[in-house]
């Protein structure tokens, strides 16, 4: 760049002034000045006027006719500003390469990059400002009158403010100054014969959402702010809305939408209760009240409604109206839908939780559909554009299990040795996003409102252009706009009023994926670097992703007639393996554990009480336990026994039973022994899948057999009773002597 000193440059034939820039000593009395360096020294600090560009007709260099500039300029000083003056600066040549565009976009915004037209009616003077006034400007010049070479390519177009400060100084630089691209490509006939450029550009609909430990969507406050008119998805909203016809590819998370249902409907946390009847499908979550609890009435006897929180009211009422206005506006436009809640694929793939990727996958459909979108094909397009080469496989896999329809989505930085738009890596085809025109417009106007990113993408697709660029770009330009995408507050219909061009064919991402011409490359390495790689989500927070959902799938298998709280609990505990959770992740972390910890306290309502010690006087018997349920909700629960020693002690449970909310009920297990000792029987509720519930209750088992050697004992001392009647028996017939059987009495008779 050419600098100039405090002396207004000199004016050169034609009525233009060369651009300068501004050079001044540092204030007087900062630390370390010199006054020999502050003469060499760029001042870093603009002089306070800030300018936009509004709007840009026509949006590229036209044959004939002229080129209008709109904008604002606004006083953000301390002190007022006087003899205001707006002028246009055009380059004299044209950036004709993707790597001059590249450069001229994060270059200096004080580079010298031409002429000031400062002709007869080229520019304006502006109202004197006060500290915090605006004023608006307008410059239109005849395309006669551009002092351009006519070669084909992309030019500068600024604008300049120069004024009066408080202090009466006014020289030659610029005191305020905006600048963006605008390109010239020759008409059709002088263009050869290949087509216009297909061009998609994908618009991203994404958001980190919070959800609390009961399952409530948390940070409301940054909802409001977020889906207000002036906040960034009311934009989003805005600019669907305004090209309803225009076939922009929206990259939408569900969580998101599903975000706003939830506010919509007042926020509610987890629901345990009711949710189907399985015998008549009925829907009893809103029973008829009993007549001893019926609703409080007013004083004319009328039903009187529950007290609702204003503020509660107006955020559903807002949240409705934005996810109904953005279902409509979407209603025909091309749509891709991402994993529920964006997982980090990276992470997932890396710490070997790609369950909960295609868990995401599954539940992104599922929720489209309940919020009246329909399905959409899945799009895996991971944050910052960037993945592991050899995660492409599963991920693909994964892909292919869940729709044949689906795409992946990577940045051109994946892949910086080649041009293509697309390329095969282990079997998967993947497109590739062009980095530069997701980048926006150079500085110093802010990159990514509208017309910046209008002008960026323009001026892409005119370098592949036949003639106009002197690289050799072939294939579709994919443009997919910042992860976090805010359009700006200017008017939403820029981004469609500007790029209807016969050179440009704006179409869908998948239209796009299936041209013809499609440039498709085999690569064996992805780019993938140590700064991605240190990006990646934590590994704790992917596991207490997995406690969660395992502990809401536990809760919805073990509540009778609830079959929707283990899909609300999944879609929490995604929340947890988010890629917005990559710059704060101990705040989802934090939640998913108290969510964890929230679920078991909750399971642990359901539980077996039982003695704490039993004997066993056989081989056989039972012993009774009381299966309780302290939830309010009906549940269906199994016992499941296990002992230390299996082979030498069984328990036998009886079938899962249905428990009605607090309901006890007592059962006998019947025990099977051979052996002796002591043995730890763990009775385990569980549910009817096999899932364990947290309590746990534990019973000692003697096993002494004693009742068989009681019948051993008696039959011995039997046995023996009977041998020794026997023997008395015996032995008093032996002891009778013989002489005494043949004696006489003593009377002499025998």
């Amino acid at each position: 760049p050419a600098f100039a000193g405090g002396a207004p440059a000199a004016a050169t034939p034609g009525g233009t002034r060369p651009d300068a820039i501004r050079v001044a000593p540092a204030p007087d009395g900062s630390p370390g000045a010199d006054a020999e360096d502050d003469e060499l020294r760029e001042e870093t600090d603009r002089p306070g006027l800030e300018i936009t560009i509004d709007s840009l007709t026509p949006s590229a260099v036209p044959r004939r006719g002229r080129v209008t500039v709109t904008g604002r300029l606004t006083n953000a000083s301390h002190q007022a500003w006087t003899n205001l003056q707006a002028s246009l600066v055009v380059s004299a040549t044209p950036l004709r390469s993707t790597t001059a565009l590249a450069e001229a976009a994060v270059s200096d915004p004080d580079l010298v990059i031409g002429q000031r037209l400062l002709g007869e009616g080229q520019f304006v003077n502006l109202d004197d400002l006060e500290p915090g006034e605006s004023t608006d400007y307008r410059l239109s010049i005849p395309r006669r009158d551009l002092p351009i070479s006519g070669e084909p390519g992309v030019y500068w177009l600024a604008v300049h403010v120069l004024g009066t400060d408080a202090e009466g100084n006014r020289d030659g630089v610029a005191d305020a100054r905006t600048r963006t691209f605008l390109p010239l490509v020759p008409p059709a006939s002088r263009r050869g014969s290949r087509a216009a450029v297909k061009t998609a550009v994908v618009v991203p609909v994404r958001q980190q959402v919070i959800r609390r430990s009961g399952g409530a969507v948390g940070e409301t406050a940054d909802w409001d702010d977020l889906l207000a008119d002036d906040g960034r998805l009311g934009r989003l909203l805005a600019l669907a809305e305004a090209a309803p016809t225009m076939p922009l590819t929206w990259l939408v998370d569900p969580a998101v939408l599903d975000a706003a249902a939830r506010l919509a409907a007042g926020n509610p946390g987890f629901d345990t209760g009711p949710t189907a009847d399985p015998a008549t499908g009925d829907d009893p979550s809103a029973p008829a009240a009993p007549e001893d609890q019926a609703s409080p009435t007013g004083p004319d006897g009328a039903a009187e409604a529950p007290e609702v929180d204003p503020e509660v009211a107006e955020r559903a009422d807002h949240a409705q109206d934005w996810l109904d206005r953005f279902r409509d506006a979407l209603d025909s436009a091309p749509l891709l839908a991402l994993p529920y809640a964006d997982p980090d694929l990276a992470a997932a793939w890396r710490h070997r939780h790609l369950d909960l990727v295609g868990d995401a996958i599954d539940h992104s459909g599922r929720a489209l559909e309940e919020l009246g979108m329909g399905p959409a094909p899945i799009a895996l397009a991971p944050i910052g554009g960037l993945l592991p080469s050899r995660a492409l496989a599963p991920l693909g896999a994964l892909l292919a299990e869940a729709s044949g329809n689906s795409t992946l989505l990577l940045s051109d930085e994946a892949a910086p040795q080649t041009q293509a738009t697309s390329l095969a890596v282990a079997d998967q085809r993947v497109l590739l996003s062009d980095s530069g025109a997701s980048s926006g417009g150079p500085n110093p106007e802010s990159p990514h409102d509208l017309l910046s990113v209008r002008q960026r993408v323009l001026a892409e697709a005119a370098l592949r252009v036949d003639g106009v660029g002197t690289e050799e770009l072939r294939g579709p330009l994919v443009v997919q706009l910042p992860d976090r995408w805010d359009p700006g507050a200017g008017d939403p219909a820029t981004l469609a009023d500007g790029l209807d061009h016969d050179w440009l064919d704006l179409t869908s991402l998948r239209s796009a994926a299936t041209d013809r011409s499609l440039d498709e490359r085999e690569a064996t390495d992805l780019a993938y670097p140590r700064a991605a790689r240190r990006a990646e989500l934590p590994v704790r927070n992917l596991r207490a992703a997995a406690e969660v959902r395992t502990a809401g799938r536990t809760l919805g298998s073990l509540l009778l007639l609830n079959d929707t709280v283990a899909a609300e609990i999944d879609r929490a505990a995604l929340a947890a393996a988010s890629s917005g959770a990559r710059t704060v992740p101990s705040t989802p972390l934090s939640l998913a554990r108290a969510t964890s910890a929230s679920l078991r306290g909750l399971l642990g309502n359901v539980r077996i009480e039982g003695p704490e010690f039993v004997t066993m006087s056989s081989g056989e018997g039972h012993f009774a336990v009381t299966l309780i349920n302290d939830l309010e909700e009906p549940v269906r629960v199994a016992i499941r026994p296990s002992t230390d020693d299996e082979d030498e002690l069984t328990i036998t449970a009886p079938d899962p039973l249905e428990l009605g909310g607090g309901a006890r009920v007592s059962l006998r297990l019947g025990a099977r022994s051979s052996g002796f000792g002591v043995s730890e029987v763990r009775l385990i509720p569980a549910t009817v899948d096999g899932a364990e519930l947290p309590e746990v209750t534990t019973v000692s088992v003697r096993r002494s057999q004693v009742g068989i050697v009681i019948w051993i004992v008696m039959g011995l001392g039997a046995a023996v009773l009977v041998v020794a009647l026997v023997v008395r028996v015996v032995r008093r017939r032996r002891d009778r002597a013989p002489e005494d059987l043949g004696t006489d009495s003593p009377d002499g008779t025998r």
